[in-house]
């Protein structure tokens, strides 16, 4: 995510500290959304720390997602969505 910016960080925890103080909201996954689009970060609930550790061998974090509450929160822009995972990426965000 090298073009994350702390708009969206902010933005995020402070969605994630309303929903703290509303003792009637149930702990949720919030994801950064334009659109329909995901993007990142996603911001995990603490509560959810436990059922990491518990994760099939071939499942990643976003099987958490598909078990439990999201609420998608709406951003401006896609930019932070970039994510680089292999050279290619980087050398196609470098030229962009």
């Amino acid at each position: 995510m090298p073009r994350l910016s702390t708009t969206i960080i902010n933005r995020l925890i402070a969605e994630h500290a309303d929903a703290l103080r509303d003792e009637r909201a149930e702990p949720a996954i919030l994801l950064p959304i334009v659109g329909q689009e995901r993007g990142h970060p996603v911001l995990f609930p603490w509560s959810l720390a436990r059922q990491v550790d518990q994760l099939g061998e071939h499942e990643g974090v976003n099987a958490l997602r598909d078990r439990n509450p999201v609420r998608r929160i709406a951003v401006d822009s896609t930019e932070s969505f970039a994510d680089i995972d292999t050279p290619e990426d980087y050398r196609r965000l470098h030229d962009s």
